[in-house]
């Protein structure tokens, strides 16, 4: 479960482009009943095609996700998906508008300092810092702001609704 953000003119291309190759190889895994070890190999190569495809940067793929999770970046900021952005949504389509919506959201974010540290960030979430440290933990946190900050930056360069699925 997570907040799937769109730019449709972008994200239709990027599909366009990466959504044959990923389907094929889910047929072929598919073709295997499952619990058969030759499905294995072929989910390994969906997955390394999934990141290869949602690495690239968000201008390339026109999308954001942000999981309800302890690595839910508005949940970090002190924010939420439904309080906060979901009444930013056109009543009728669920968009978030050039008009209105984007930069909304766009000045609650761009500069937006989490509330606690990240170290009570992560006890409130039940985080154990067991293979990462607070500061790569930071880090994360920085870059997925900034790519968020890009995706509304490039949504209203290009005058282009969100589609938000909260």
């Amino acid at each position: 479960m997570g907040a799937d953000l769109y730019i449709r003119s972008i994200n239709d291309k990027f599909k366009a482009e990466t959504d044959p190759k990923f389907y094929a190889l889910c047929a072929e895994r598919d073709a295997f009943p499952y619990g058969d070890k030759r499905r294995e190999p072929v989910q390994e190569r969906i997955n390394a095609c999934m990141d290869e495809m949602y690495s690239r940067p968000v201008s390339e793929v026109g999308y954001f996700r942000d999981s309800y999770n302890s690595s839910d970046l508005l949940w970090f900021l002190g924010l939420s998906w439904w309080e906060d952005i979901g009444k930013l949504q056109n009543k009728k389509t669920g968009d978030l508008t050039v008009a209105t919506g984007i930069p909304k959201f766009l000045k609650m974010v761009e500069r937006r300092e989490p509330p606690l540290s990240i170290e009570d960030y992560a006890e409130k979430q039940g985080v154990k810092f067991e293979h990462d440290t607070p500061q790569e933990w930071v880090h994360y946190f920085m870059e997925k702001q900034r790519s968020l900050v890009e995706f509304l930056e490039l949504a209203l360069t290009l005058k282009e609704n969100i589609r938000a699925s909260l």
